[in-house]
């Protein structure tokens, strides 16, 4: 008795920018391979899609995604794609999250079947679209970095400053409020701020609707005007204060 052995791979993605142009191009890539089967009874292809209002939708054709129908109107939380032979012999699955977790196994792709050859080759062609996204920065690690430098700046500062009148202080409460308040004050308005930014620029964003229905899109363009307006000002003027001082010591 021969024994069929089946060939199963999984990819698993993040840091991507996920548009309608990529969600169309990979389904066609499923919808491609379940035209090449000469019997469409003896196939399954489904295309689903969850949006943010709690609305679902589905179908077994690609124009589901279809420029200026579901994709170009509601936001989109998560998107699916299967493709499977009744024999079991060809399998296809993916999955689009919109999500904050950098390490979610949520965002996936899924190719099984037979022919090792028909597996890695489909394998190759979805990711090389997963590929060609514009990558997410990855906020979380950035924020880990800069959220513990810029603790370390701060505790260094502030005890610096303020050190001496907190021992001198004679009232307890006082002191603990000095020595253990504001430091913890200040971790918890760090890990505020990283919560905020990791929505800012989520591990795998699907920019689905019009962009001003698109949260993070809009939270970029507040932050982009917030520094231009605020921190480049602040910054220009701490130079010119910088070099006037130095100027002064020649």
């Amino acid at each position: 008795m021969q024994i069929s052995i089946r060939e199963k791979r999984k990819l698993y993605f993040s840091h991507k920018i996920i548009t309608p142009d990529t969600i169309r191009r990979l389904a066609s890539i499923f919808a491609a391979e379940a035209e090449q089967v000469s019997d469409a009874s003896a196939i399954l292809l489904n295309f689903s899609a969850d949006a943010a209002d709690n609305s679902s939708y589905e179908s077994s054709s690609q124009d589901i995604f279809a420029e200026g129908q579901l994709i170009g109107r509601k936001i989109i939380t998560r998107i699916n794609m299967r493709f499977q032979t009744f024999e079991n012999d060809k399998n296809m699955e993916l999955q689009l999250l919109h999500t904050q977790d950098d390490a979610s196994p949520e965002n996936y792709i899924l190719v099984s079947g037979n022919n090792p050859t028909w597996v890695n080759g489909l394998i190759a062609r979805l990711n090389e679209v997963l590929e060609s996204c514009e990558h997410q920065p990855q906020s979380r690690k950035i924020m880990r970095y800069a959220g513990w430098f810029a603790f370390v700046l701060f505790i260094v500062l502030y005890f610096r400053l303020f050190y001496d009148q907190l021992n001198r202080a004679k009232s307890g409460l006082v002191q603990l409020l000095g020595l253990v308040g504001v430091p913890l004050g200040f971790v918890l308005l760090l890990n505020a701020l990283g919560n905020y930014l990791s929505a800012v620029w989520p591990s795998v964003e699907l920019q689905t609707a019009p962009g001003y229905q698109q949260k993070p899109l809009q939270k970029r363009k507040i932050l982009a005007l917030t520094f231009t307006i605020i921190f480049i000002p602040l910054a220009l003027a701490f130079i010119y204060d910088l070099l006037k001082n130095l100027l002064h010591l020649f």
